[in-house]
């Protein structure tokens, strides 16, 4: 199973660390895509000792802001998801 966030507010960053340690605790075939461009040093290292997450520390292809998920997902799809 995979699933996708997008997260540009580092201050929410917490948030995407709770949801990929719940994610491996409670559904640990699950694997967590983050888009994050805001993503600071520590936050990229922290995401790196984690199994359960591939980070793109990048913007979303073509969207940001509250419609960002939508191009997200088709992005998952387009890679056979």
């Amino acid at each position: 199973m995979r699933l996708c966030t997008y997260e540009d507010r580092a201050e929410n960053l917490i948030g995407i660390k709770l949801l990929a340690r719940s994610l491996a605790r409670h559904t640990p075939q699950a694997h967590l895509q983050i888009t994050c461009p805001v993503a600071d040093e520590a936050f990229t290292t922290w995401c790196g000792k984690q199994q359960n997450i591939t980070l793109l520390n990048r913007a979303a292809p073509t969207h940001n802001g509250w419609d960002v998920k939508p191009a997200l997902l088709q992005g998952l799809l387009d890679d056979g998801c």
